[in-house]
């Protein structure tokens, strides 16, 4: 009897059927202050609303990032996986029932540009004046 040779198919670190939330993706627009006001114009464009998995992120330890006893990162609280886009920049913004999440960093699944991981971190609500 001839042997069968089984495929198997490497497994992902996401997949679609994880992603059952909705998100928008914003793109932060700052403009400098009009002549003889002080204030500065902020903007949220909508690049997409896309679907999304989302996870918490737990800290060991503290959860702080020092160098000397000096806080010199950002802490990422949850993570965001999307299907890939080209597209994100710095300015980038989620927006994610009604909260703002500053993307501090993406990793490309695989590197195979299937899946983006988002690692990001509150900015604060929509309504509120103090996001920042």
């Amino acid at each position: 009897m001839a042997e069968r040779k089984v495929h198997r198919r490497r497994l992902q670190k996401a997949a679609i059927g994880d992603m059952r939330e909705r998100v928008g993706l914003y793109e932060r627009s700052i403009r400098p202050p009009v002549f003889g006001s002080a204030d500065i114009t902020e903007q949220y464009i909508l690049l997409a609303k896309v679907w999304a998995k989302i996870d918490t992120i737990a800290f060991q330890g503290t959860g702080r990032d020092d160098f000397g006893g000096v806080d010199v990162g950002e802490r990422a609280t949850h993570s965001f996986t999307i299907r890939f886009r080209d597209d994100l920049t710095a300015e980038t913004v989620i927006d994610y029932r009604g909260e703002h999440y500053k993307i501090i960093k993406t990793t490309d699944m695989d590197e195979r540009q299937l899946f983006i991981k988002m690692d990001a971190k509150v900015l604060g609500d929509n309504d509120k004046a103090a996001n920042q």
